[in-house]
Order: structure tokens, then C-alpha cells, then sequence
């Protein structure tokens, strides 16, 4: 005899039935494991994060101490606490925040001090984070970002802080669960800390007077005219130029495939615009960063005050470049009248561009 088919109203009653067969308990394991990954998997990012901002700031002390280093990028402003002072801190906090990434599991005066350490820095960062809101308020800064990367930088300490002050959990054997996951955060934090610097820094317009106004160029088509990309950073020059910030405005680029001279093809557009041809340099040997940083300091000198314009993504490089070379420089980023499609593309390249031209600073005197 054949059994009639369920209703849905029974098989909706036989799921009920069964679910409610499941222990309570289970539910509940299911939840704790779940919890228990995502603490595990913040702690790894707290300690990775950590174990980066601990090397960095060694290899800056390290910097400092001989004499090198490119300051002008730093993830922390301590100038006010003086000179060896701030070094001594930045010192002992990264001792400690590097111990706590390695061993993580410490006794508690261990992890109240990493607390302390942890702590202290993120008040530093919320300092520079009211600097920064008065620098914009007294309209020495127009930041491309209405957030400055203290409160990025503050952020990551509290939570290193609250992760350093928990206690290491323990398996049922008594192990810690530390593992090596941290390793794969330390990897990201370096990939991340350029593109920090030009969402943050490079974004920022930090125009000032300055004795020249540096433009450095891109590509220019066969008929003469600019791209996009290059249009926007004479476009931005010119108006500082209108504004009086800068007497000269030095034009670098190289020759294009096309035989076009990317210098004299931005001193036109400049001169269509009002520049007077007296006050523009032209230098058309600046095929890179490195070429044109070092034609227009035999230029201009050491010590001399530059504004720097380019796009965002290119400026931190730029900034390096020049300040390395004995320049004092503000950059200011091309105001573009249209997006750039490869953005993207130019943003990952400089992550390796950014760490090449930092380690440069730290094995070369300025």
C-alpha cells in the first residue's frame, strides 16, 4: 500500500521536528568556534600590524642615527617631544610591540606594559590628528581626505592595545595558539602602507611660496597635445603660478617615441595660458623621477623651496626623491578634470616604487 504524499505543511512539520532535534549545545559550539576564528584572525592582524610598525620604526631610528632616512614620511609626528626623546620612546615602544608579535603569550606585567606602549602611541596619533584639523582650519593644508591617517594609525594601536591585553588562549593541551598567520598581516601592512601614503599625503594640497614650481611630465600625443594626465598637472601649475606662489616653473620630461618634446609641449600650453615665457625652464632630459629630481637641484640648489606637481599616486615618491636630495619641498596634487582609467594599475606599481625609493634613503646621506 502506498503511502500518500506529504502536504507541505508536513514536511515543513518533519524539518521542525528534526532541527529540533539538535542539541542546543552544538548551536551554541558552532557559534563559539566561529567566534573563536575571528578572534584568532584579529589577533593575527593586530600582531602582523604590529611586528610592521616595530620594523619600520627601527629602520627610521636607524635612519635617524646615521644621519639618512626620509622623514617627511612617517607614520607617527613626534617633534614636539624633542629630538632624543622622541627616539627613546619610538625605541622602547617598538621593542615592546615586536616582543609581544613574537611571544605573544607574556606575563602580566609584559602585557600591561605593551598595553602602556600601544596606548601611548595612539595618543600621539590622536595629537596629530588635532594638528592636523588646525593646519586645515587655518587653510595650510587642503587634504584630499576630510580624515588624516593618525586616526588610520591611532585605530590600529587600540586594537593592538586591546589584543596585547587579552590573555593568549590555550588549546587542551596547554599550547598557544599563536601560529604563523601574523606573518601573512605583516605582508599586508607592508602592501597597504604606500597606498596609505597617497590616499592620505598624496591627495593633500600643501601649496605654499615657494622659488619654483616643478611639473613633471607624462605623455604627449603625436599632435601635440597633452594627455589627460599631463594637462592636469600644468593646468594646476599655471594656477599657482597665477597665484604668485612661485616665480618659475620648471617643465621636466623626456622625448616621446613620437619625437615629441614633452618640455616645450608644456611650456606651449603653459604660454597659451598666460604664463610668461621668461619665468618658464624648460629641461627635456627628465625621462624619470630620479632624472628630473637631479637636473632641477643642479638647478636650484640645495635648500631650495619647491612645489612639486604630479598625481597623487606619484607624489610620496616624489616627495622622497626631493627631500633626499637636500630640497625643501611641499607637493600639490593635479587637480584632474577627469578620472584616469589606469589609476589602479599606476597605484600598485608604486607600492614597489615607494619601498625601493625608502630604503634609498636609509643606505644614502642626503
Amino acid at each position: 500500500m502506498r503511502s500518500a504524499p506529504l502536504s507541505a505543511e508536513g514536511l515543513f512539520d518533519t524539518f521542525a521536528t528534526r532541527y529540533d532535534a539538535v542539541p542546543v549545545s552544538l548551536v551554541r559550539m558552532g557559534g563559539s568556534c566561529v567566534r573563536a576564528r575571528l578572534g584568532r584572525t584579529a589577533r593575527s592582524a593586530a600582531r602582523g600590524f604590529a611586528f610592521f610598525l616595530a620594523m619600520f620604526s627601527f629602520a627610521d631610528l636607524l635612519g635617524r642615527v646615521s644621519g639618512r632616512g626620509t622623514e617627511g614620511l612617517w607614520w607617527l609626528d613626534l617633534t614636539v617631544l624633542g629630538g632624543w626623546s622622541s627616539s627613546a620612546l619610538i625605541a622602547v615602544c617598538a621593542t615592546l610591540l615586536a616582543a609581544w608579535a613574537l611571544w605573544p603569550r607574556v606575563d602580566r606585567v609584559r602585557r600591561i606594559v605593551t598595553v602602556a606602549a600601544a596606548a601611548a602611541l595612539s595618543c600621539v596619533a590622536a595629537f596629530n590628528t588635532g594638528a592636523f584639523y588646525r593646519a586645515w582650519g587655518e587653510g595650510r593644508i587642503e587634504p584630499g581626505v576630510p580624515v588624516p591617517f593618525s586616526v588610520v594609525v591611532g585605530s590600529v594601536l587600540v586594537g593592538i592595545a586591546f589584543a596585547a591585553g587579552r590573555v593568549q588562549p590555550v588549546d587542551a593541551f596547554g599550547r598557544g595558539r599563536s601560529g604563523a598567520g601574523w606573518l601573512g598581516w605583516t605582508l599586508v601592512a607592508v602592501l597597504l602602507f604606500p597606498v596609505a601614503h597617497i590616499v592620505f599625503f598624496g591627495t593633500t594640497d600643501y601649496r605654499r611660496p615657494a622659488d619654483a614650481v616643478v611639473v613633471f611630465g607624462a605623455r604627449v600625443h603625436a599632435s601635440g597635445a597633452l594627455s589627460s594626465s599631463l594637462r592636469d598637472r600644468v593646468e594646476t601649475a599655471v594656477e599657482l603660478y597665477r597665484e604668485g606662489l612661485a616665480p618659475l616653473v620648471i617643465m621636466s620630461g623626456g622625448i616621446d617615441m613620437n619625437g615629441t618634446d614633452e618640455a616645450a609641449a608644456m611650456a606651449g600650453y603653459a604660454i597659451a595660458r598666460g604664463v610668461e615665457p621668461s619665468a618658464l625652464v624648460l629641461d627635456s632630459a627628465g625621462v624619470n623621477t630620479d632624472a628630473t629630481v637631479a637636473n632641477v637641484m643642479r638647478r636650484v640648489g640645495p635648500g631650495a623651496r619647491l612645489l612639486a606637481v604630479s598625481q597623487s599616486y606619484h607624489l610620496p615618491r616624489v616627495k622622497m626623491a626631493f627631500r633626499l636630495a637636500g630640497a625643501d619641498v611641499a607637493t600639490v596634487p593635479a587637480r584632474e578634470l577627469e578620472p584616469i582609467p589606469q589609476t589602479p594599475v599606476f597605484v600598485l606599481r608604486e607600492i614597489p616604487a615607494f619601498w625601493v625609493y625608502w630604503a634609498r634613503g636609509l643606505t644614502r646621506g642626503r
